[in-house]
């Protein structure tokens, strides 16, 4: 193909060359006698693309007579800067740079290479195009040691449509400076346009527009164009005689086939070249390969070729041909089309394929490949585990749908990726599959092997209580369903995997019925594997998950509706993470023993007196929300006198009293996260102001219900103020019971437990002043004192309910973990 494409080329060169662009410079005369544009001959076609003749009307040609007429002052080495690119596209910079450098290279000027100038400017610290713009000729003759430069901005480079032809310009506005005075000695702003957007017919839109088909059109055009604008601009500059120079070999054109993407291993890397004949030609892929040879296949026409061998991997490396007599005259063209890729390496196989079955269906789904330059996946399957796997098809997204099946017939699938280059990566791993005959499907046998549960099949009814034995794994595919008989539950002595997903989550529940006496729960007991759930629902049982000695990761998490939530026993292993505990009757969670790790997770409007109950268990908590559960957020029952150290979780609010209130028994709360702004807040105790005017006993009366009304408030400040005033004078029990929840606030537990034991006494028959004596000497770890003052509690007042509640918490006992 690409032979084909060279021959359609050279014959496009062929006839462009019969009516050849004439070089400007002094020896030129203007080209008047070229046919006007708007009367094409045979070899000049109708078309819209500028010409190389005089400048246009909108363009400006300023000259510097000394430079017009006298050859001798012209400067003899120039480089040529990068260009101050004011358009929207990022690469016009480099392309017209580019472009200009290629076309001056064929003038007698001696030019110096743009990888050259560029490294001495970023010697000199002047490698912004800003910077390069605005330094004086004298700091560039400091750096550079050439004669002049070419300078300038790109004031142009775009496609735009209209209702019926779109246009396609390119300009720039340059200037030759000599360095030594700082003359400008040529200035020309110039715009190449072709109105109907078409491909100009030069040498190189010609060959390019074969070999580059599979570029982008606008690209394409965008090139074209810039490559004519620089023709045209650098035909405007007299050049120096051929007696003043040892004039290099011209190049009319480069290019390659590397612009239709990627290579891989064994694809051919061509080139061609057309310059003068009879010299010798090489080209450079970048860094990576030097001096490869161009044959010159008929006068003027080289050819070259790279074939691409395991190994060779390269990204976006230019291409850069030269030309050389025998006098070692050398002309320079770098490729500005596009840079070349080459890619060896086959991608990495895909990763943790999944099947999802359905009724005469599997769905495949896989992780993508690591490599970026994957562009599709293609997938086998197979009636046998290690062999006989046939190709289904290739898609570009990550999952693949099998039809026509046969149901409870295990298939097995690979899966391997494809990259821009062509390279095929190896197969993936094998998995299986079953498509499955819809459900509901019965469930009475224990698990002894690896099963999976599958959606195709669900819902799975569970009759009877089940064990997944020691060795056995259960899988439950994302989007099963598991109903559970009332008192049925399932063991998990081995390991359960069940990870939903957002749009296809687990759940576990009854029947519905309104009256439905709950099913037991999940029990995980003494496993030695690590159990999943993720985007698990589970509801309507007596004991939501119990983990007993065993280890859990339970991610996504919804328990709620059931007797408690979470049972933890002794399982230090397990994890809570971003989970919603929500509703429960009995309790959030409960952590017997051990030291799980709670964290990212909802603990909110749960009953049974405590979202989070703490019985001789220190978990690891972390940014969870603790809201609206019955009585306390947190209840701390521990054998120990140490402190529980809560830090760094949420409530709905940040005052400290407040958050004290929700936790019950000995423990520090060192900070708090607010939600609104989810920073750390650190709490530290309140300290209230004393009252700033003493008044008379007779006033003390009026005052102690206005303090009281200030702590109903919260307005802890204006109750302190108050009912420090109040007490030395008016020894009532209201008055002492506020001031030892004030002094609790404050942290002077010895004070606040001396004031509420004095309340009580006082208030001796009055329920209330006893639970919260006893609640106090609960927080400061005098759990038998506290015990018996609650027992006080409901001697005066049988059913008051945080006596009973708490006395039910503290003595509840611990599931037994045999």
């Amino acid at each position: 193909m690409f032979d084909q494409r060279l021959r359609l080329a050279m014959l496009l060169i062929v006839l462009v060359s019969i009516n050849p662009v004439p070089v400007r410079g002094e020896e030129t005369p203007p080209a008047a006698s070229q046919p006007a544009a708007s009367q094409p001959t045979a070899s000049q076609p109708a078309t819209s693309q500028p010409t190389a003749s005089e400048p246009d009307a909108d363009d400006s040609l300023i000259m510097d007579p000394e430079f017009k007429k006298q050859p001798s002052s012209r400067p003899r080495l120039v480089a040529v800067l990068p260009f101050l690119n004011t358009t929207d596209d990022p690469e016009a910079d480099t392309i017209v740079r580019r472009s200009i450098y290629n076309h001056f290279s064929s003038m007698n000027y001696l030019d110096m290479e743009l990888t050259a100038i560029d490294k001495k400017l970023k010697q000199n610290k002047l490698d912004d195009p800003k910077a390069i713009h605005a330094a004086t000729p004298a700091q560039l003759a400091k750096i550079l040691p050439v004669d002049a430069v070419i300078r300038g901005k790109i004031i142009q480079y775009q496609k735009t449509f209209a209702v019926i032809a779109s246009q396609v310009s390119v300009g720039a506005e340059l200037q030759l400076v000599r360095l030594r005075d700082g003359k400008v000695l040529w200035q020309y702003k110039h715009t190449a346009q072709s109105t109907d957007g078409s491909i100009p017919l030069s040498p190189i839109g010609a060959i390019a527009a074969i070999v580059s088909s599979a570029m982008n059109v606008r690209q394409t055009i965008l090139f074209r164009m810039a490559d004519e604008m620089g023709r045209e601009m650098v035909q405007t500059i007299p050049d120096l005689p051929d007696t003043e120079v040892s004039k290099p070999p011209k190049i009319t054109l480069f290019a390659h086939n590397g612009v239709d993407g990627p290579k891989k291993a064994g694809d051919v890397l061509q080139v061609i070249l057309q310059g003068d004949p009879q010299k010798t030609g090489t080209f450079d892929i970048g860094s990576f390969k030097k001096n490869l040879p161009l044959h010159e296949e008929s006068p003027g026409i080289y050819k070259g070729s790279f074939r691409i061998g395991q190994g060779d991997n390269l990204a976006r490396a230019e291409l850069t041909a030269y030309l050389k007599d025998t006098n070692g005259n050398t002309a320079t063209w770098i490729d500005f089309l596009a840079p070349v890729t080459f890619d060896s390496t086959p991608p990495a196989p895909p990763q943790k394929l999944k099947t999802q079955s359905r009724d005469k269906q599997i769905h495949v789904s896989w992780h993508s490949s690591p490599d970026a330059d994957v562009v599709a996946y293609q997938v086998y399957r197979s009636n046998q585990p290690l062999a006989g796997y046939t190709l289904l098809g290739k898609v570009e997204r990550t999952e693949y749908q099998d039809h026509n099946l046969i149901n409870d017939k295990k298939y097995y699938y690979r899966v391997q990726a494809l990259d821009q280059a062509g390279n095929v990566g190896s197969q993936s791993d094998k998995i299986d599959g079953i498509p499955m005959t819809p459900g509901p499907t019965p469930v009475t046998k224990d698990i002894s092997i690896e099963t999976t549960w599958r959606q195709a099949a669900s819902p799975y009814v569970v009759t009877q209580s089940i064990i997944i034995q020691a060795d056995a794994i259960l899988n439950i595919e994302p989007g099963t369903e598991i109903i559970l008989s009332p008192h049925v539950g399932m063991t998990v002595k081995g390991q359960l995997v069940a990870n939903g997903t957002t749009t296809q989550p687990i759940t576990w529940r009854t029947k519905e019925a309104s009256n439905q006496e709950p099913w037991l729960g999940m029990l995980f007991d003494h496993t030695k594997s690590n159990n999943q759930l993720s985007y698990a629902t589970i509801t309507g049982a007596q004991y939501g998950v119990v983990v007993n000695h065993a280890q859990l990761t339970a991610k996504q998490t919804t328990v709620s509706h059931n007797g408690i939530g979470f049972y933890l026993l002794e399982s230090g292993s397990t994890q809570i993470i971003s989970s919603l505990i929500t509703q429960n009757h009995q309790g959030g969670i409960i952590v017997a023993g051990g030291s799980p790790s709670i964290t990212d997770s909802e603990i909110t409007v749960n009953k049974g007196g405590a979202g989070l109950l703490l019985k001789d268990g220190r978990p690891k908590l972390k940014n969870n929300l603790f809201q609206a559960n019955q009585e306390f957020d947190v209840v701390i029952v521990n054998s120990g006198k140490d402190t529980f150290v809560i830090d760094e979780n949420r409530w709905n609010t940040i005052q400290p009293e407040a958050i004290y209130d929700r936790i019950a028994g000995p423990r520090k709360i060192v900070s708090v996260i607010d939600s609104d702004t989810k920073r750390k807040v650190t709490l530290s105790k309140p300290n209230y102001p004393l009252a700033s005017k003493e008044k008379s006993e007779s006033d003390m009366e009026p005052l102690l219900p206005v303090a009281i009304r200030h702590f109903k408030n919260a307005e802890y400040p204006q109750a302190f103020a108050l009912i420090s005033q109040v007490l030395p004078k008016l020894l009532h029990p209201a008055a002492l019971y506020t001031a030892g929840r004030l002094f609790a606030y404050m942290g002077e537990d010895q004070k606040a437990l001396k004031t509420l034991k004095k309340a009580a006494e006082l208030g001796a028959k009055e329920a209330g002043y006893h639970h919260y004596l006893a609640l106090h000497l609960f927080n400061m770890g005098k759990q038998a004192e506290a015990i018996s003052e609650w027992e006080t509690v409901l001697q005066l007042e049988p059913n008051h309910p945080l006596a009973m509640t708490m006395l039910t918490l503290i003595r509840r006992p611990v599931l037994s973990s045999n």
